[in-house]
Parts: C-alpha cells; structure tokens; sequence
C-alpha cells in the first residue's frame, strides 16, 4: 500500500459514484482547489479530514493513514507536460515567465512568490464570446535573505569574527587545506537542524575530509 494507490482508489470511486469535488470539499471545511490536490496525493489531511475522505471514498483505516502523510509532491510524470491542458500552463511560463518576474520584483524587490503560504481559485466566468477560466493565485512575497560572507578558506575571517584557516568550521565541519593530504575513512557528521521561530535552521551538515 501506499499513497498512489490511495489516490487510484479515489480517483475511481470519484468516477463510478459521479462524486463531485466541490462537494467533497464542503465536507472535508477547505476549498475545492486544496481539497483536490489533497484527494490527487499532493497535500497532507488531519485525521479527522482523513476520516471524512474515508467515509466518502470508501477508505479503511490504513487508507486513511496514508493520506496523513506528508507526500513528495510532483504531479506529473514527464518534465514537459503531454496533457494539453496542463500544457497552457507551461506555455504561459515560458511566454510570460519572464514578465511575470520582472514586474513581481518591480514592484516587491528581490525574492520569490510562496507556492506553500499560498492560495488559488478557479471560477467559470460567463462570457458571451464564450465562458473563460478564472484562476486566482495568491501567494505570500518572501523577501531574498542575506548572511555573513567568509572572506576566505585561508587565513580569512567571517563577518561574525570566526576563523576559517581550517576551512568551513563556521559551519561545523572543515575542507582540507591547500595542498594538504585528507585522512581516508573519516567518518561524515549527521546532519542537524533546529526551529527558530518559523525557520528551520541547518546547524551542521555532511562533511567532507579533514586534514
């Protein structure tokens, strides 16, 4: 069992029971665009929202703990997409990608557009000529940070006043000297991160060979 089967399953009660996602998402209390890509294996459910997708799609126990699971998103197959309509959407990217960009950073600065503090809707809006698709993106602007330089490898000094004459150690592990020759079979650190505020801060990271 696992996460695309799950997905499978409600996919296919979806189609035999003529489920609609609108009304799966009045249920599960969210909109029709998160519920959706939860019930296609690309958001996380709470248990009690698990339990309501179990009701509706038929899902036992197990089922409902797999939608519970933070899943690696990434919905579709290939790096180009085959499937038209998805299709227009990298069309408008690689037309307006540039544009879209360039104006985000005219008017914020540098930094990029959250894809997870982030919302979206889809209305049909009746047009005359023929009714359009209205999709509304909203995502949170989060600013380019900055950090403290280190000068050199060498010798230097980072902007905090550590010494980096033996490398990274700033970071919690070394790289070998110029022209120094690496022990064989030193052992990498773990990795270790910690929570500050809403951060997730990298403390130490794999290493390489100490001289």
């Amino acid at each position: 069992m696992n996460r695309l089967e799950v997905t499978e399953k409600i996919i296919s009660t979806k189609v035999a029971k003529g489920i609609q996602w609108a009304d799966v998402a009045k249920k599960v209390g969210q909109s029709k665009e998160w519920t959706t890509a939860l019930c296609l294996g690309q958001m996380t459910a709470s248990p009690e929202q698990a339990k309501i997708l179990g009701k509706i799609f038929g899902l036992n126990a197990e089922e409902q703990k797999w939608l519970q699971v933070v899943p690696y998103k990434g919905s579709l197959p290939t790096a180009v997409p085959t499937d038209p309509l998805i299709y227009r959407w990298y069309e408008i990217v690689n037309v307006y990608g540039t544009t879209i960009k360039e104006l985000i950073h005219e008017e914020f600065g540098d930094g990029i557009m959250s894809a997870i503090d982030f919302s979206m809707d889809i209305v049909r809006q009746p047009d005359p000529k023929g009714d359009r698709v209205n999709v509304v993106l909203s995502g949170k602007f989060l600013p380019q940070g900055s950090w403290p330089g280190m000068s050199c490898l060498s010798g230097g000094q980072s902007a905090n006043g550590e010494c980096l004459r033996e490398g990274f150690a700033l970071w919690g592990f070394r790289l070998p000297r110029v022209g120094a020759t690496a022990p064989a079979g030193r052992a990498a650190a773990r990795p270790q991160c910690r929570v500050k505020g809403n951060d997730v801060v990298l403390t130490r990271t794999m290493v390489g060979l100490t001289s």
